[in-house]
C-alpha cells in the first residue's frame, strides 16, 4: 500500500495564532466600531490576516527549492517543542484518498486540535468543496445552526507523528 507523509510546519506556525498585535487602538466612538474592533482581535495578531503566499498549496518538484524545506521546517522546530507538537504526522494515502474522493471535494482543509488544554496536538482532516463564491467549505453535513448531524462525510483525525513514526533518513527530519 502506498502512504503519503506530511510535513505541515507551516501550517502550525500559521495556524498557532500565538504573538500580539503591536498596533495601539484607541477608544471606539460607537458601539459598531467596538465591536469591530473585538471581531479583528479574535482572529489573531496581523501576520496571521494576510493573504496566503502559497494559495492551494503549490507542489515544487525543483530539488533547489526541496532543499530549502529543510530550512523552513527548522524553523518551526526552533520556535516548538518536537516532542510536543511533532515534525510531521502521517496519514494513509488510502485515508486521505476516501476524503479527496467524497461527492464534490476539490482538496482538504487540515486544522489543529487537541484533546484537552495542554495536550499534544492531533489533527483533523475534512474534504472541501469550492462555492460559487469561490470560497472552500468544508465537506461536514451540518443543521440550520452548525450543529455536526448525519454522516454523509469522512472526518479524519490523526495524531501518528514524528518523533513517534518519523523517517529518520527523510532531508526534512530534524534529530
Amino acid at each position: 500500500m502506498k502512504t503519503w507523509r506530511f510535513l505541515l510546519h507551516g501550517l502550525l506556525i500559521t495556524a498557532g495564532g500565538a504573538g500580539a498585535s503591536s498596533c495601539e487602538q484607541k477608544p471606539a466612538t460607537s458601539e459598531s466600531e467596538t465591536a469591530q474592533k473585538q471581531a479583528v482581535a479574535l482572529q489573531g495578531p496581523e501576520s496571521s490576516q494576510k493573504k496566503p503566499e502559497f494559495p492551494k498549496g503549490v507542489g515544487e518538484r525543483d530539488a533547489k527549492k526541496q532543499r530549502g524545506f529543510k530550512k523552513l521546517t527548522g524553523y518551526f522546530l526552533a520556535d516548538h517543542d518536537k516532542n510536543r507538537y511533532g515534525q510531521g504526522y502521517f496519514v494513509s494515502r488510502e485515508i486521505m484518498d476516501e476524503v479527496i474522493h467524497q461527492d464534490g471535494s476539490d482538496g482538504v482543509r487540515i486544522y489543529l486540535a487537541q484533546a484537552k488544554k495542554n495536550d499534544a496536538p492531533y489533527l483533523i482532516i475534512v474534504g472541501t468543496k469550492e462555492d460559487s463564491a469561490h470560497i472552500h467549505r468544508d465537506l461536514v453535513s451540518t443543521d440550520k445552526t452548525g450543529n455536526i448531524v448525519g454522516t454523509s462525510y469522512l472526518v479524519v483525525r490523526s495524531d501518528d507523528k514524528c518523533p513517534e513514526n518519523c523517517d529518520a533518513d527523510s532531508p526534512f527530519y530534524h534529530k
